[in-house]
């Protein structure tokens, strides 16, 4: 005894394929008009904490800060530095801003933020601060991933093509407007490791950021087992001929300070302290109007660290402080 029988034609899973295709594409096609028309919420990318970080940046860039004093350099300057600590350290309370954005993108991206700060805010700032590591000084352009990041940051390009397949997809099937322009609002991608523990979110890092005037504390502890000594403390014809470019848009009456960061000291070797010197010398032949901010300790303790390059809470206050001798 045959209980049921069951019949299949072509034309039923041809029907169900079609009608999902149909689905993904009149929603894929919504998201897209709607996004070209301008009728979602601006696009934000805070998947991680280098998009969230090159986010709020180029944000704060466009924002009237009317700032005194801007910080301006790799990510040492954005973790080494507390601009609300500055700013309290010293006669009047000046407003400081850190704009500090990564190791990964070359001066030509710090010249487009200031630009970018200067058409936003009428009165140019008295001081303008880069601060770089010195191994930072090698680098003579982006990452292709960072560079691509920070011009849809600044430029906030919805026609910005993805490069790869997996990119494609989301892209053409509507997930990136709707990952960008709506879930972003709503939900935070969670982080990893030590940031979780210290920030939990990407919003957790917005946050801090907001109420810190651009500055952020790197969450981990340095241990300098089995770590490589620091070298190869060169500066690049690249970065030179940018970081001219750089002085070049300073605003008369805005004076350009310059100053290296230091280094753990059980990370430095014997040769470090006199490649510092022959670099900084370089670097005041190249910028002769700047202002070369020669006593900033070359290297400080490894308790004061959080890795190899950025400070802990307790260096950046100690940092912070001495920086405020400056002024």
């Amino acid at each position: 005894m045959i209980s049921h029988r069951y019949q299949f034609s072509t034309i039923h899973p041809i029907r169900i394929v079609a009608g999902i295709l149909i689905t993904i594409t009149l929603l894929s096609g919504s998201l897209h008009f709607a996004s070209y028309l301008g009728l979602l919420p601006s696009e934000k990318k805070l998947l991680d904490v280098d998009q969230t970080i090159i986010t709020f940046q180029t944000g704060a860039s466009r924002e009237i800060q009317d700032s005194k004093i801007l910080l301006m350099g790799d990510s040492t300057c954005l973790m080494n530095v507390s601009a609300v600590d500055l700013t309290a350290r010293l006669n009047d309370n000046p407003k400081v801003q850190n704009l500090g954005l990564l190791s990964y993108l070359d001066m030509t991206t710090h010249h487009q933020l200031l630009s970018q700060y200067l058409e936003s805010n009428e009165t140019p700032p008295h001081v303008i601060l880069l601060l770089f590591h010195p191994t930072s000084l090698r680098r003579s352009s982006s990452t292709d991933y960072h560079q691509r990041l920070f011009e849809w940051a600044m430029e906030g390009n919805r026609e910005d093509l993805p490069n790869n397949t997996y990119e494609k997809i989301l892209y053409w099937t509507g997930m990136t407007p709707f990952h960008d322009c709506l879930l972003n609002h709503l939900v935070s991608a969670p982080l990893k490791q030590d940031y979780a523990r210290k920030y939990g979110f990407t919003s957790g890092i917005l946050e801090f950021m907001k109420n810190h005037n651009g500055s952020l504390i790197h969450p981990k502890q340095f241990t300098p087992a089995d770590q490589p000594l620091i070298s190869e403390i060169r500066m690049s014809d690249g970065f030179k001929r940018k970081a001219i470019a750089f002085n070049e848009s300073i605003p008369k009456g805005t004076t350009l300070l310059f100053g290296l960061t230091p280094s753990p000291e059980s990370l430095t070797g014997d040769t470090y302290v006199k490649r510092i010197i022959e670099v900084s010398r370089e670097l005041k032949n190249t910028l002769p109007e700047a202002r070369f901010l020669e006593n900033l300790p070359v290297t400080l303790p490894d308790t004061m660290f959080a890795d190899r390059h950025h400070l802990n809470q307790t260096g950046m206050s100690r940092f912070t402080e001495i920086l405020s001798e400056y002024f």
